[in-house]
């Protein structure tokens, strides 16, 4: 006779399993609650022993002792290609056990319901883990199921399974993947209890291959979820609609589903966000055009009146560096509809993260790059509760930046004014989330819920700032005086190459050959943008919003948002020169705020 033994505390589909094994002439040795199940739901004794039965030795210690004994385990670990082990079998009378089912104890359940040590002591699986490791080790004589999603597959693959060292050795390895992952929820726990947690285990499972890493020479590159067991199955944070989603991709998204899921969080606002290598280059939440913005953007006032408000809140974030998206990686708090998709299928991006789709719109977006387009579906928020970055043979952990920045946060922070008007307050919420998702050091301007200009990765602070000015300042000129170049143009000359010469005018900085093929796109070259005009535009910015991610050490920083109609500033503060900052910020009639929130990102 073959024999199997099952000891099992999840006890679902076994009397099925079993009987395919009696039918396959099978002995069932099994103990305890298993015993009784199986004798009820098999309807025959004669095939179901009891594990005293063929030790000759009782259950002990109220069962915490039930399989630990050398009859069972001299028939588990008899390797049936040495005919030295058989015959000890034989002396001792032990029968062989081909087939182990086993699953254990539920710690990890039992642990999201108690911290009584105690009670948790008591589901530490001795013996059932002692079976999987016996029977994993001689996997060339032996199978082990350690899962009931794993029976149907193996009755249906019985013969296969039986015949094949190599099917064997996968269902051990599985095993011993599920052993090593209970141990590590056990050692954690313990972990936890001891204040200095100097151990700590990681488990890493694989979702997908990544076509290669941040550059293609760096593969190969995967994506992987940490400590996933088949008792707490982690999902991938989206789930993965269409293509083959990159390394810089899953950053990317990340980053941006985070940010806008935060701004819609924290302000009831959709948002919308155009990522480029992990920083946002556009920000905005839905809201009405103006007349410039309808232009420059290339929305008719029928367009407008048509789009979705996560379709404003994209084409505005699009447009508030239409340079750097090129290539972008799009986020959406919303619904992308039909008017969305129809925006974005005209664009050069790379892909998009979204909380849900029309039917309508994933059948344009798939269209896009081939059917390459990544499309990517977001089911939570955030993404992200603890970090941990590996970095050679050490890591580095810490917990999620989980702070808000609510309004009362910006209501309590004011250190030099009595009140906010209400659409400012939005503001300063939106530029202090962009920092939190955005490469430290990092200054951010917004107006009217829309980013005007990032300066971030930057080593020196007022760097940052002078960086997010000017890109504020050229978003200004494009509105103001950069629409009436749109006219003039050729009729061949495509989009992107309107915006870059529409920017390179702003920039004015023409080398003669680059003056030359500037001029050959209009049909009449307009006159070159000069300084009066530029600083005419400068002196016309008013009621904007800074963020910093972290404090001002001089006040060199606020004369310089000064000049650009900085009306308010949320800052961490914490420098010595807070108070000399403050001041500043009063002599040019700025409000400043104290979040004492630290944005800081990399």
């Amino acid at each position: 006779m073959k024999n199997a033994i099952f000891s099992v505390y999840n006890k679902a589909n076994i009397g099925v399993l079993a009987k395919f094994l009696i039918s396959k002439g099978y002995n069932i040795i099994t103990s305890g609650g298993t015993y009784n199940h199986l004798k009820k739901n098999t309807n025959d004794e004669s095939s179901i022993k009891a594990v005293e039965n063929i030790t000759h030795q009782p259950e002990i210690l109220g069962g915490r002792v039930k399989t630990l004994h050398p009859t069972i385990h001299g028939g588990l670990l008899a390797d049936t290609s040495n005919s030295a082990h058989m015959d000890e079998l034989a002396t001792y009378e032990m029968q062989k056990i081909d087939i182990t089912v086993v699953n254990l104890y539920p710690f990890e359940r039992t642990l999201e319901n108690t911290d009584d040590i105690d009670e948790l002591i008591e589901q530490i699986d001795i013996g059932g883990h002692t079976l999987i490791r016996s029977t994993a080790k001689n996997f060339k004589s032996n199978i082990i199921l350690h899962s009931p999603s794993q029976y149907n597959n193996f009755m249906i693959n019985y013969d296969d399974i039986i015949s094949s060292v190599d099917r064997r050795r996968e269902l051990a390895t599985s095993a011993l993947h599920y052993i090593t992952d209970y141990d590590i929820s056990i050692s954690n726990y313990f972990a936890g209890i001891d204040s200095s947690k100097n151990k700590q285990y990681l488990s890493l499972t694989k979702q997908f291959d990544f076509k290669y890493g941040l550059n293609p020479q760096q593969a190969p590159s995967a994506f992987w979820s940490v400590n996933d067991t088949d008792y707490r199955r982690k999902s991938i944070p989206f789930t993965v609609m269409n293509g083959n989603i990159g390394y810089i991709n899953m950053l990317d998204a990340i980053n941006g589903w985070n940010l806008v899921s935060e701004i819609e969080h924290t302000t009831g606002k959709i948002a919308a966000a155009s990522l480029k290598h992990t920083s946002p280059a556009g920000v905005s939440i839905a809201r009405d055009f103006t007349s410039a913005e309808q232009k420059v953007c290339n929305v008719s006032g029928e367009d407008h009146c048509n789009l979705s408000d996560c379709a404003k809140a994209y084409v505005l974030a699009r447009n508030v560096d239409p340079k750097s998206s090129f290539g972008d990686f799009v986020a959406i708090s919303g619904e992308v509809d039909i008017t969305l998709a129809l925006k974005l299928q005209k664009e050069i991006s790379d892909g998009i993260v979204a909380a849900s789709y029309t039917e309508d719109a994933l059948r344009i977006l798939k269209a896009k790059k081939n059917g390459n387009y990544v499309i990517l579906q977001g089911d939570q928020f955030p993404l992200t509760y603890s970090e941990t970055k590996i970095i050679g043979d050490f890591a580095m952990t810490q917990s999620n930046n989980d702070k808000l920045t609510t309004r009362e946060v910006v209501e309590n922070g004011l250190a030099n004014d009595d009140t906010i008007p209400e659409s400012n307050i939005l503001d300063i919420q939106i530029a202090n989330i962009t920092l939190k998702y955005s490469q430290s050091n990092s200054v951010c301007l917004v107006k009217n819920g829309t980013l005007l200009g990032l300066g971030c990765g930057q080593q020196s602070r007022i760097d940052c700032v002078k960086l997010a000015c000017n890109k504020a300042l050229v978003v200004e000129l494009r509105y103001k005086q950069g629409a009436n170049l749109l006219d003039d143009f050729r009729p061949t000359v495509k989009k992107q190459d309107k915006i870059n010469a529409v920017i390179k005018w702003i920039e004015n900085d023409f080398s003669k050959s680059e003056l030359n093929e500037w001029k050959s796109l209009f049909n009449t070259p307009p006159s070159l943008l000069d300084n009066k005009n530029i600083e005419f535009a400068r002196y016309g910015m008013n009621n904007i919003s800074l963020a910093s991610d972290g404090f001002f050490p001089f006040h060199d920083n606020i004369d310089v948002a000064a000049k650009y109609g900085v009306k308010y500033i949320i800052q961490p503060g914490g420098s010595i020169k807070d108070e000399d900052v403050i001041k500043r910020c009063s002599e040019h009639r700025i409000s400043m705020i104290l979040s004492h929130i630290r944005q800081f990102y990399h």
